[in-house]
């Protein structure tokens, strides 16, 4: 059955080197489905590496092929300009003595036949070290304070912070709305 989803994920069994069978003809009602479903897995430009290697007939109509072209080759400055950022960041941590690896979105995207078409997301480090000592080397922190009681107020104030940083899993909650008062 040639659906858009049995479709979508021919392309991309393709992409990673499958070799799937595709119809000779996809309508161009079904290809825009099919766009539409590759962006929503932010999967365009691994989809795209595919489409572009079918013959006339079987490709999308040409507005459609264009607006992915276009799109993918966002894609691949984006991940030109994460990848750059990437490697500066962990350049940055091993001249401060700090191991690490990067994991996750531009890591992952090296195993890809065309690694610059997948779509970037987020840069994760895994870094050898005490926390501490990965918060202090982070150019824009003066200083690094354990968290020894719930207190959050009295802390900033003996130490005259000028910016707190927390996790936002409690955002929202009535001690959240507290403390940003209490701050204010």
């Amino acid at each position: 059955m040639n659906t858009p989803s049995t479709i979508f994920f021919s392309l991309l069994q393709r992409a990673v080197g499958e070799n799937t069978s595709l119809p000779q003809k996809i309508d161009a009602d079904t290809w825009q489905k099919i766009y539409e479903l590759a962006k929503q897995q932010a999967l365009l430009g691994i989809v795209f590496f595919t489409v572009d290697t079918l013959t006339e007939e079987q490709r999308p109509p040409k507005a459609l092929m264009m607006q992915w072209w276009g799109m993918t080759e966002r894609i691949k400055q984006q991940s030109k300009r994460l990848n750059e950022v990437a490697e500066k960041v962990e350049q940055r941590f091993a001249a401060d003595g700090l191991r690490g690896v990067v994991l996750k979105g531009v890591g992952m995207a090296a195993l890809y036949p065309h690694p610059l078409n997948r779509t970037p997301g987020d840069v994760d480090l895994w870094l050898e070290s005490e926390r501490k000592a990965i918060v202090e080397a982070i150019r824009y922190v003066d200083k690094v304070v354990f968290q020894t009681d719930m207190e959050k107020v009295r802390p900033v104030k003996e130490l005259g912070a000028d910016a707190v940083f927390v996790g936002s899993d409690w955002k929202g909650t009535d001690a959240w709305n507290q403390y940003e008062k209490d701050f204010a």
